[in-house]
């Protein structure tokens, strides 16, 4: 009889632990579900707050008139290249790390609440948007690099840190006129 109950005490042992490690896979699977989060929904914070499309308003909802939302489209568009061109600028200007990041910091933040203003849906509207988000993309890199590049002060030099900046405003620059030249059509 005390075989029949080792014997029995071992598979509930047995079961215990791979249920355990059932309840273990299943909650780390939950928790990596809940912590992706809908597909397609940026992180907060991201540059790609930017690059999303507004959703259009229900039809039971009442809008602006086509005029009204044409008006402040191209007025938020306006607002946006202008922002971009003040950045722009004072990258050629030539600032500290501190300076730039809280000027990038103030530039994002604008932006994020002056794209959703621009509601338009012409057909360069999406090129338009994408410019905007491509130029956003390459001052965040410039960030990044220049901070690398203070932090690992002993294996780059500063030559290391223009050299590629430059590149991200030059890029960046780009962008922007081909923003300019999708809203001025």
């Amino acid at each position: 009889m005390r075989g029949d109950s080792a014997e029995s005490d071992r598979s509930r042992y047995s079961f215990a632990w791979i249920f355990a490690a059932l309840v273990v896979v299943l909650s780390g699977l939950v928790f990596f579900y809940m912590r992706q989060g809908p597909q397609g929904t940026p992180e907060p914070g991201s540059q790609a707050v930017v690059a999303q499309s507004p959703v259009a308003p229900d039809a039971e909802q009442p809008g602006p008139n086509a005029v009204e939302q044409n008006s402040q489209s191209e007025a938020a568009a306006k607002q946006i290249v202008t922002n971009l061109k003040h950045f722009q600028d004072a990258t050629e200007s030539g600032m500290d790390f501190n300076e730039y990041e809280k000027q990038l910091n103030s530039l994002k933040s604008d932006l994020n609440n002056t794209l959703p203003s621009f509601e338009r849906h012409l057909p360069g509207d999406d090129t338009f948007r994408q410019e905007v988000a491509a130029a956003l993309r390459d001052y965040t890199a410039a960030e990044n690099w220049w901070k690398t590049t203070i932090t690992n002060n002993t294996v780059f030099t500063e030559a290391d840190r223009k050299e590629r900046t430059q590149k991200n405003f030059e890029s960046a620059r780009e962008h922007l006129t081909n923003a300019e030249k999708m809203l001025v059509r």
